[in-house]
């Protein structure tokens, strides 16, 4: 509520006029109401707000806008996308189901344990690691990777120049 005091200060009352008017045959003057005019006086307050309200819009319309780019980049990445796979799809080659067909042995056994046929184009054994020569271990090595016992599984090295060559030959050759 407005005390008297801020009321003062919002509104003017200016002084009563009196005018002479010929239409009154009396000649007495004649009063005129006053003028009451409402002073609103611009705070700082105000202008803050309709400049923040400026600045938010401004806001709100990059938003907008960096969401709708957003959108427009996502979807030309899905339509590449599914663009690659279709192209992928399209020159995989036919599976034939000879290829399936595991050329290592099979063993059946009873219910005891016991070895009852081998079946299989190739009769082979898996033995571990310790059971097999110094050298067919270090024939593996020298022409896989010569570092084998060097790093913990990823060569760094090895994996920068297999991406060179990559890019060099513009294919995923190495």
């Amino acid at each position: 509520m407005k005390t008297k005091q801020q009321d003062n200060k919002i509104t003017k009352k200016s002084k009563p006029i009196t005018k002479k008017t010929n239409n009154n045959s009396t000649g007495a003057k004649q009063k005129i109401k006053p003028v009451v005019k409402k002073v609103i006086p611009v705070s700082d307050d105000l202008k803050s707000k309709k400049k923040n309200k400026k600045s938010s819009n401004i806001g709100k319309k990059i938003i907008a806008t960096m969401l709708v780019i957003i959108i427009i980049v996502g979807i030309i990445i899905s339509v590449l996308g599914i663009k690659i796979a279709i192209d992928i799809v399209a020159t995989s080659p036919i599976l034939n189901t000879e290829d399936f067909n595991s050329k290592e042995s099979s063993r059946i056994y009873d219910k005891n344990g016991d070895l009852v046929v081998e079946l299989g184009v190739f009769l082979r054994e898996n033995i571990e690691y310790k059971d097999m020569p110094n050298s067919l271990v270090d024939a593996f090595i020298s022409i896989e990777d010569s570092r084998y016992f060097q790093h913990d599984g990823f060569d760094i090295p090895r994996f920068t120049k297999a991406l060179l060559e990559n890019i060099k030959s513009m294919s995923f050759s190495q």
